[in-house]
């Protein structure tokens, strides 16, 4: 049975039309079981208008399959992690472990279901996807770790009207690091979202850089942390030429850096420390020794997934 709407966070996105207009979208993957080896995917799609002050309920649509030729099926586990919008068109459902399924509301009355796969595989093991299926509290636990292994090396942004996906390749276990197995290549992959005429998607290759070539750069060494793999990319949203990253020494590092990265040149930018959390009680901290601001979780919060500053008005009159 499908959940109520707007009941996550995850599922909503905000999406500014061309006449200034605005439609809040809400987007709903489930399966239904046909049979013990069976399962069929299928999308419910409630949409508000600002023009109309209106919710509208569409009907249950199949979940559409992939325009390329790589034999990918719409994934039996979608799990949304995030809703962009671009190009006064899309609302864009994420999901990192499998690729993007794009909403086209170029005509209100009828929007068009795409799905298009990440390039490259999976990165994360194929079979993670189906592990729960198969029962288990391990195989959950795998899938779970799955998907925030995703959210922490991939990433969909949009610059400039452009969609950019972000991968980091070269993670592995902690086990493997003790027990000193070969290091897989490390390195970012940048690609384009070719929308073509709104019918047909593919991502293109932008840029690509080893990591090797990074940490070689007298900026990476003035850091003065070891190498580490960069987390949680994101291209600038006022330059698609722009990376921005996190390093940070381990899981419970206390002073992480944030990095920017010149696509073009394959250069690093000026960096700084990121620091989100004060320390408690300035005041009685120890004038010899003081505490430094730092920030030792770091939660997946979601953005506001489009510029809606426009309607957002300071109150008026009394506030009762």
């Amino acid at each position: 049975m499908v959940s109520p709407f707007l009941m996550s966070k995850f599922d909503t996105g905000i999406l500014r039309l061309p006449d200034n207009s605005y439609i809040v979208s809400d987007l709903k993957v489930y399966h239904k079981e046909n049979g013990p080896d069976n399962y069929s995917m299928f999308v419910e799609l409630y949409v508000f208008n600002s023009k109309t002050k209106e919710w509208k309920r569409f009907p249950e649509m199949p979940a559409p399959q992939p325009q390329d030729e790589s034999n990918t099926q719409f994934p039996i586990l979608w799990s949304t992690a995030e809703v962009l919008a671009f190009g006064h068109r899309f609302l864009c459902c994420v999901d990192y472990l499998s690729g993007v399924l794009l909403c086209d509301f170029s005509n209100l009355e009828s929007p068009v279901l795409h799905f298009v796969p990440f390039p490259g595989g999976d990165g994360y093991s194929e079979k993670l996807q189906i592990m729960p299926f198969l029962g288990g509290k391990e195989n959950a636990k795998k899938a779970q770790m799955a998907k925030c292994l995703a959210k922490r090396f991939r990433r969909v942004s949009v610059s400039q009207g452009m969609m950019h996906f972000v991968r980091i390749d070269g993670w592995r276990p902690p086990l493997e690091r003790i027990q000193g197995q070969q290091q897989p290549l490390q390195k970012i992959t940048v690609w384009t979202l070719d929308i073509g005429d709104g019918s047909k998607f593919k991502w293109k290759i932008h840029w690509g850089i080893n990591l090797d070539l990074l940490w070689a750069q007298d900026g990476f060494h003035a850091l003065d942390i070891p190498r580490c793999l960069p987390q949680f990319p994101v291209v600038c949203a006022n330059n698609p030429d722009a990376l921005c990253c996190l390093l940070r020494k381990d899981e419970l590092s206390r002073q992480p850096w944030m990095i920017m990265v010149d696509m073009n040149q394959e250069d690093l930018q000026p960096s700084t420390k990121y620091i989100n959390q004060q320390p408690y009680n300035v005041a009685c901290v120890n004038e010899k020794k003081p505490m430094e601001a730092h920030q030792i979780f770091f939660s997946n919060v979601p953005l506001l997934p489009t510029v809606f500053s426009k309607y957002l008005v300071r109150p008026t009159g009394k506030l009762s």
